[in-house]
């Protein structure tokens, strides 16, 4: 058996990050952190409960997900200083799953979203 890891995830309210989160919550006893913006109507802990549903997780593991509020168009995430230094220090693997996947999209969100949100999340990976 391996010793389990600690996995940072971006976009798991998106059709990649929530398959990525089932398949580690069913294959892995790895700890995950998610990283999930919070809506004017929503909490970031509301969406991933409504996620968690989705995925049908179980009570055990939901002990094994942190959930940190961020967006990736903001510097450092839009992690707050604590949260930030507690992924630099524990997260041993990334997985940048968010992104703006709308064709309709105007081409300055696209770019705030995937371009300016790859190299916020790219930061976060090298300080690490």
């Amino acid at each position: 058996m391996t010793e389990s890891k600690v996995l940072f995830i971006t976009g798991v309210t998106g059709g990649i990050g929530r398959e990525l989160l089932r398949i580690f919550l069913e294959r892995t006893e790895d700890r995950l952190i998610l990283l999930v913006r919070p809506k004017a109507s929503e909490s970031h802990h509301q969406r991933v409960e409504r996620l968690l549903g989705k995925v049908g997780v179980n009570g055990r593991s939901k002990g094994r997900i942190r959930v940190v509020a961020g967006d990736v168009t903001q510097p450092k995430l839009g992690l707050s200083a604590e949260d930030w230094t507690t992924v630099v220090r524990e997260a041993d693997e990334f997985y940048h799953s968010a992104a703006l996947t709308n064709l309709g999209a105007s081409w300055d969100e696209a770019e705030r979203i995937n371009l300016q949100g790859t190299v916020h999340a790219l930061e976060l990976a090298r300080e690490a």
